[in-house]
């Protein structure tokens, strides 16, 4: 799931795309790598149901979502409305291990994304110096975010992890 949000992260971030595709929306279920990069398994009507299928709840022509990838795109399409401006996150240092991507919304609240996959914890404390970049732009939509953003975004990770 990390990767998955990292990757959005990054391509928004460091490519300054306004978007993101997942090119494999979709994956039929009887094709043995789908797990692996499908947002969701389809049964196709040519799939019958058979003993000791591992998808026998999809019913042919109905989906569900894989959660291991879903969970990693699922925070952004909750939380990052369409026409949302991304921030600049000016960082001291660009740690690979551990993103940040900050964007304001069209009603105008704030919104913060935080990865962390190098084993390590961080506290609230060392994103502070993110929020004063992040507060100190110049940028007519650019918006301060306060600890309280920080603490909802560990919130929401903490209940993702679960």
């Amino acid at each position: 799931m990390v990767e998955t949000a990292q990757s959005i992260m990054n391509w928004m971030t460091f490519m300054d795309a306004p978007t993101w595709y997942w090119l494999h929306a979709l994956t039929p279920t009887y094709n043995s790598e789908s797990e692996g990069y499908g947002l969701g398994l389809w049964r196709p009507s040519d799939d019958p149901i058979e003993a000791g299928d591992p998808y026998a709840d999809i019913a042919p022509q109905h989906w569900r979502p894989i959660k291991t990838n879903w969970h990693g795109v699922a925070p952004f399409v909750q939380h990052l409305p369409w026409d949302s401006t991304r921030l600049q996150v000016d960082e001291k240092t660009l740690r690979k291990s551990q993103r940040i991507m900050a964007w304001e919304s069209p009603d105008g609240s704030a919104g913060l994304a935080l990865t962390n996959r190098s084993g390590q914890p961080r506290s609230l404390s060392e994103h502070r110096q993110i929020v004063d970049a992040i507060a100190s732009q110049d940028a007519p939509r650019a918006r301060a975010l306060t600890e309280s953003h920080l603490r909802n975004a560990y919130a929401a990770l903490s209940r993702a992890k679960r």
